[in-house]
């Protein structure tokens, strides 16, 4: 059976064979599967930074001054959640288990790759 290439970008090549990840190799043959799953970003310090705000704000009760640092930082905590953005992650499900084989924030990058993934396996049938 001839190799056929499914996408090529950079990096990331997949043909009926095998897929290329940087340095690492996969047999097409041993994937069974592809997925492309959202890992939500760590909102942990967003929510951190919001509790102290609060705590600031019992202390804000008797010290005006302290309202402008309240406000500022109830209006960083906001901020700081807004711009975070999820990572995407292609999982592949070999014999051995799952791998997390590329990760990127580009949602329709990875798509493209799951597609030519699942285009490769049924290619080989």
């Amino acid at each position: 059976m001839e190799e056929v290439m499914f996408f090529n970008d950079g990096d990331v090549r997949v043909t009926t064979t095998r897929l290329i990840i940087g340095p690492h190799t996969y047999a097409m043959s041993n994937i069974t599967s592809v997925q492309t799953v959202e890992v939500p970003p760590p909102y942990g310090g967003p929510f951190f930074l919001f509790g102290l705000s609060i705590f600031f704000l019992i202390w804000a009760l008797w010290n005006p001054v302290m309202w402008l640092f309240v406000l500022g930082s109830i209006g960083l905590c906001i901020y700081w959640g807004a711009v975070q953005k999820s990572t995407y992650v292609l999982v592949l499900t070999t014999a051995s288990g799952e791998q997390q084989a590329l990760r990127s924030e580009d949602s329709s990058y990875l798509l493209r790759v799951e597609l030519a993934v699942v285009d490769a396996i049924v290619a080989r049938g």
